[in-house]
Parts: structure tokens; sequence; C-alpha cells
């Protein structure tokens, strides 16, 4: 797999030739990244990728919340088996979602997303 970079504010990599893109693991971590920043819909070429963020805002169950997380996860080209994934929403409206994850190289990928 191979995708455009993302810098520290997320923003996507250009100018730099092939060093632009991530391979492999980075590559599945970045989508995922995406996958959970995007609202369901949001998508213009592919709708039915992301959360639907606007039903999940305001979701008493937390459990439910989770196994919408979890699909999103399951969903993102490149992963195999989603072993683990907890999330944290604080005060400050900052939403934290930790994962473990097996791709398809095999590898297991662990990894966090602030959204």
């Amino acid at each position: 797999m191979i995708i455009r970079s993302i810098d520290s504010k997320n923003d996507w990599n250009f100018g730099a030739g092939i060093a632009s893109y991530a391979t492999y693991d980075t590559a599945i971590g970045i989508s995922l990244a995406i996958t959970l920043r995007t609202f369901l819909g949001e998508c213009y070429f592919n709708p039915s990728v992301g959360v639907n963020w606007f039903q999940l805002i305001n979701e008493k169950n937390k459990d439910y919340v989770l196994l919408n997380i979890k699909s999103a996860i399951a969903a993102a080209y490149g992963v195999l088996q989603v072993k683990e994934v907890s999330y944290n929403y604080t005060v400050d409206r900052v939403l934290t979602v930790t994962y473990d994850i097996t791709t398809i190289y095999n590898n297991r990928l662990q990894g966090s997303v602030t959204i």
C-alpha cells in the first residue's frame, strides 16, 4: 500500500518526490487516521468512508459508540484484524481513539488518533 504522507498538522506532504509518500504499515496508520477523522458522507467520491460522528456525538451508550468506531477501523483498507479499540473523551471535547490491529502485512500496529 502506498499513500501520500501527512505532516504534524495533518496536511498532505507535497514537493519531495517519493519522500512525500508512506508505505506498508505507516500507510495503513495514516489511512486509518484519515478514516477516523472523516465524517460519514463527507468524502464525495466515497461517501461510505468515515464515522457517523453526528449520530454518535450525544450517544450515552458507550458500547454503541465503540462498536461504530471498531466497524470503521475494520473497514479501513489494510486492516486484517481488530484486536482492541478504546476511546477517551475529555471535558475539553478532545476524542482520542487508541487501537491495536493486525495489518495485511501480518504486523501488529498500535496507535492512537486524536480527533
